[in-house]
């Protein structure tokens, strides 16, 4: 326990030299500057009192540490504590912003639907979501610098605004081919009006240029950010690289799914995508790992098509290399709308934007439809 303190304590201290260090070159300006160096002390003693709390949180005390320095003539016991607290708080929130996003999407999409509702209408929509490219530490430390990282300004409600922020979206009604299911189970081409909808994250810097920050502020977001990212154990944003447990590798038939699915983890989300030289989509993504991989053979389908396949197991049953099936993540006849590869606990491997592995419970709670084995 001593070794992992000291070990924590000495990353806090890293990340706060960093922050100094950042001030002293230019890259914090003024009384910030300032305030940074004199107080870098309590910067570390903050880190050293909360070593053994989660990872996020600590981080979220450590970027809201200016705060109390600027704003008290001493970063005391007390105000740790009750930045701690805060901070708490604020982990929960920020670990419900999927959810906020979905929400978030469907109401943009119910908002399109009524504005193209009048003259030839439409006869399906789809929506093409590209959410998941803001990391979410540029999205804490974008907003920490917004509310001049003053952790009592922040709740819930002005992280739900940040969210409607970072959101841009265009529409456009399309004639297109789709597979559609008769009442046979057959698969049939029928060409449709679909109104598409595509709604997509601005990236850091377009994020920042909408909110108007000045070069300053822009500057200190990126401080934070590279403070925060760095100072992840597992690298790569919030949730971190994914390694498979070992002993699910000892399955011959789940070694084959993953070691296949893992070649196209960063290629970006493509509606109707079925195969590399076009990227994938959900289901196109699923059926290429399942027929490549030789475990199966599925053809292609859709998500609705391989739930068809399957046979419900439930959580507690599941196993590395069963399906994860989602309902109404956008507007269509079908009950399944998404799918993705199961590889323990909460986690599955699916064709997102970009492909990838992801906590399906944070990020499609919700939606959550069922978990189903292959047949045969």
């Amino acid at each position: 326990m001593g070794q992992n303190n000291g070990g924590n304590g000495g990353r806090f201290a890293t990340a706060a030299a960093r922050i100094a260090k950042g001030a002293a070159s230019g890259g914090l300006g003024g009384a910030a500057a300032g305030a940074v160096t004199s107080f870098l002390p309590e910067i570390i003693k903050a880190g050293a009192i909360l070593v053994a709390l989660a990872l996020l949180i600590p981080l979220m005390v450590f970027i809201g540490v200016p705060h109390i320095v600027f704003g008290y003539d001493n970063a005391i016991y007390d105000d740790i504590i009750s930045l701690t607290e805060r901070a708490t708080y604020i982990d929960t929130v920020y670990k419900r912003i999927e959810n906020y996003s979905l929400e978030y999407i469907d109401s943009i999409v119910e908002q399109v639907k009524a504005e193209y509702s009048e003259g030839d209408g439409y006869d399906d929509v789809s929506v093409e979501s590209e959410v998941s490219n803001t990391n979410i530490y540029w999205f804490i430390a974008i907003n920490a610098v917004s509310y001049k990282q003053d952790l009592f300004a922040m709740n819930e409600a002005t992280i739900k605004e940040l969210v409607m922020q970072k959101f841009s979206f265009s529409a456009v009604v399309e004639e297109i081919e789709k597979i559609v299911l008769d009442e046979n189970d057959e698969e049939t081409t029928v060409m449709i009006r679909t109104l598409k909808v595509n709604i997509k994250d601005l990236n850091p810097e377009e994020l920042m240029d909408k909110l108007g920050f000045t070069d300053e502020e822009k500057n200190w977001a990126r401080l934070l950010h590279q403070t925060l990212d760095e100072q992840n154990p597992l690298g790569g944003g919030y949730n971190g690289g994914y390694r498979i447990p070992g002993e699910a590798m000892s399955d011959a038939r789940f070694a084959a799914m993953i070691t296949e699915a893992e070649k196209y983890i960063g290629y970006p989300y493509v509606w109707g995508g079925s195969s590399p030289s076009t990227s994938f989509d959900c289901s196109g993504f699923v059926c290429w790992v399942i027929n490549q991989s030789g475990v199966g053979s599925v053809g292609r389908t859709t998500a609705q098509g391989l739930f068809n396949m399957s046979t419900p197991v439930t959580r507690a049953e599941a196993k590395p290399g069963d399906l994860v099936f989602f309902h109404s993540t956008y507007v269509t006849s079908d009950t399944v709308t998404h799918i993705g590869i199961y590889v323990g606990e909460s986690m599955m491997i699916h064709a997102g934007n970009p492909i990838g592995y992801v906590d399906f419970d944070l990020k499609y709670g919700s939606h959550f439809y069922a978990i189903g084995r292959l047949s045969g």
